[in-house]
């Protein structure tokens, strides 16, 4: 071979026209493949987003009843007690069994937003007991509040076991 004469075989360099062609292959790619992408990460974005909404409006309700649902067992237990003295010496006592009763109807109100299930539907019900039999008031009203004693009893049995329960989940 001669000085001079370039050497047969592969040649180092890349001819410009054929990576020109490359990247524009690549940018197209990309451009077609990345919106489909770009939709399934909003899309995915968006489930998380509602996944953890949820979660937290849950941690909430959860803390909330940890942190009032014990102040609202000593508030019913209290209207409890004194509805039972009430009982005793219930002609002369209806106006003041009338205002206990609107007290309870009350806390059992504010304590409806913090239960959910079958507790809420008994506190539910209670309050409308309550609400129905407080205003119609007589002498000859004791078997009702009777009725109203004894299902308030039962609620406030049912919110300790409930806030025992509570230590156990999730």
């Amino acid at each position: 071979m001669m000085k001079g004469t370039p050497r047969p075989g592969p040649t180092n360099h890349i001819k410009p026209v054929m990576f020109t062609n490359g990247i524009v292959e690549l940018i197209t790619w990309f451009s077609e493949h990345l919106s489909g992408l770009g939709s399934i990460a909003s899309i995915l974005g968006l489930v998380i987003t509602v996944f953890v909404f949820f979660k937290i409006r849950r941690l909430y309700a959860r803390l909330l009843f940890i942190a009032r649902v014990p102040e609202h067992i000593k508030q019913l237990q209290a209207y409890r007690s004194r509805i039972t003295k009430q009982l005793q010496n219930f002609d002369e006592s209806l106006e003041e069994t009338r205002i206990e009763l609107a007290e309870c109807e009350a806390t059992l109100k504010s304590l409806k937003y913090k239960l959910r299930g079958d507790m809420r539907k008994s506190v539910v019900e209670l309050t409308k007991l309550i609400a129905n039999q407080r205003y119609s008031l007589t002498r000859h009203s004791k078997h009702e509040v009777h009725k109203i004693y004894a299902e308030l009893a039962m609620v406030i049995q049912s919110l300790r076991e409930l806030q025992k329960d509570e230590r156990w989940r999730d």
